[in-house]
């Protein structure tokens, strides 16, 4: 057996920063929606360790409407985290992401500053919930002055 040679070998190559390789949409969607389900199942792990939830007492409230109204609500939560994830992945646009992190630690803050207990902070994802089309716009706005102003 013979070893390769020193001319078998490439050189690697890296494009240009301008001619980076984006994911496909699928792949950035996937990847998204991945990363807003965990972020969703961390928050209900999160409610069910630091505040105190009851599967049980959940169990019995559960009617087909309410169990209808939570997979939209996570639905919208999922795609609130979603978005910007697929835009930095397919457009590197991170305006969103910061968007959302200002949004998780804005709310956040304002808990602690009311000095509300930390397994009541859960009772404010009402709130932000609320404000999700917000969040939303935010994300198309910033979102597309910063691709403009890139591109």
């Amino acid at each position: 057996m013979s070893s390769p040679s020193t001319r078998d070998v490439k050189p690697l190559t890296v494009p240009p920063s301008g001619m980076q390789r984006h994911p496909s949409v699928w792949a950035a969607v996937r990847t998204g929606i991945g990363v807003g389900a965990a972020t969703l199942g961390v928050y209900l792990v999160a409610g069910f360790v630091v505040a105190g939830w009851s599967l049980g007492e959940f169990l019995t409230q559960l009617t087909p409407s309410i169990l209808g109204w939570l997979v939209l609500a996570g639905a919208i939560a999922v795609t609130v985290v979603a978005v910007p994830v697929v835009g930095y992945l397919r457009f590197r646009v991170v305006s969103p992401l910061v968007v959302l992190c200002a949004a998780v630690v804005g709310w956040t803050g304002l808990g602690v500053a009311q000095g509300i207990p930390l397994p009541d902070l859960f009772g404010l994802s009402y709130y932000a919930f609320a404000l999700s089309p917000v969040y939303l716009l935010c994300y198309v706005v910033f979102g597309a002055v910063e691709y403009r102003l890139r591109n």
